[in-house]
């Protein structure tokens, strides 16, 4: 005696609702990419002479002096020195209504003058300066505007002294999310 088997079908096609998993990423997508270009820090890679760049490191751990720049939506500079538990404190005020560049540059010159192991500057700007105005001051920080100026500094390792057309090569920003001062 056989056995008779029989088929039973049963159906196996269901319906698969994909549009919430497609709202989620419809909605997460965007929100990604917005939040990534917040977070995103640039840095402008510059080389520098080995006896710069040896001479910036060294001046981070033993140069306990710090320069700072604040640029304040008024059009005006707030230059900070910060030595031996002194704060040296400028302003440099607007020209004819805009950015006076070269104040700034002679006050960072002369900050440069009287510390020449310094490489580092801090700046922090206001979230409503244009990046135009901040790029233009970081070109005004970064070197000398004439090349027979040159600030004299002693490499830490040799005691050699160096001359170099370099004022404050390594620039840091303070607030680079945006947030006012």
């Amino acid at each position: 005696m056989r056995r008779r088997f029989t088929v039973k079908h049963m159906p196996h096609e269901f319906d698969l609702d994909l549009a919430p998993l497609l709202a989620v990423m419809v909605k997460l997508v965007p929100v990604l990419l917005v939040s990534s270009a917040f977070v995103q820090l640039a840095v402008i890679e510059t080389e520098l002479p080995q006896v710069v760049k040896a001479a910036a490191a060294q001046a981070q751990t033993l140069n306990p002096v710090s320069v700072s720049v604040h640029m304040n939506a008024n059009k005006t500079f707030e230059v900070d020195t910060n030595h031996d538990q002194k704060n040296d404190h400028d302003v440099v005020v607007m020209k004819d209504n805009t950015w006076d560049y070269n104040a700034l540059y002679n006050k960072l010159v002369s900050i440069k003058k009287t510390y020449p192991q310094v490489f580092k500057l801090d700046l922090s700007p206001n979230g409503k300066i244009p990046y135009q105005e901040i790029v233009h001051v970081m070109d005004v920080a970064r070197a000398s505007k004439n090349i027979q100026e040159q600030f004299e500094f002693t490499d830490p390792k040799t005691n050699k002294k160096y001359t170099t057309p370099l004022l404050f090569p390594e620039i840091t920003f303070i607030n680079s999310l945006g947030s006012n001062i």
